[in-house]
């Protein structure tokens, strides 16, 4: 499988089995966003990288439901990158919000700023280690108030948190 795709399934099932209409996304991606432009009304997808962006912008320019946005002020590693600031500025509830930016350490930052705004949190490369800046120890979310399901069959890993 290809390594960039194995969420795809995860993905794939979550948006088959419930009602999901709205997502937000850390990180825009070819397979991704193509699952949640054809599956649901409202797909906001930022990205740092101006390249990606556009190539992203150019592949979804004729639907009306996904909105890329390029965040090049992006400070690597910040704890309140310039997405986490836009998602806080949109001020409203998504159905999901997914998380595969291209700042590893950023990411358990976002997962951390997306539980205020949602119930249904998935997130890529969950296996992979600190020492290459995935500091994944980081994510705040624990139990009883959230349900932690990590997928290990393909590598890497996707991982599902879910509020109770």
């Amino acid at each position: 499988m290809d390594p960039y795709s194995t969420h795809l399934p995860i993905l794939k099932n979550i948006i088959d089995n419930t009602d999901i209409k709205s997502v937000f996304e850390f990180g825009s991606g070819l397979h991704s966003t193509q699952l949640f432009a054809e599956n649901c009304d409202d797909v906001i997808t930022c990205d740092i990288d101006e390249e990606w962006y556009n190539t992203i912008s150019d592949k979804f320019k004729d639907y009306k439901n996904v909105s890329p946005i390029l965040h090049k002020d992006h400070e690597w590693g910040s704890k309140t990158p310039e997405s986490i600031a836009y998602l806080k500025q949109l001020n409203r509830r998504f159905d999901l919000i997914f998380i595969d930016c291209g700042d590893a350490p950023t990411r358990p930052h976002c997962v951390n700023a997306a539980s205020k705004f949602t119930d249904l949190i998935i997130a890529h490369d969950t296996d992979a280690p600190a020492v290459i800046g995935y500091n994944w120890h980081l994510v705040e979310l624990k139990e009883p108030e959230w349900r932690r399901t990590d997928y290990k069959d393909v590598v890497p890993w996707t991982t599902v948190w879910e509020r109770m």
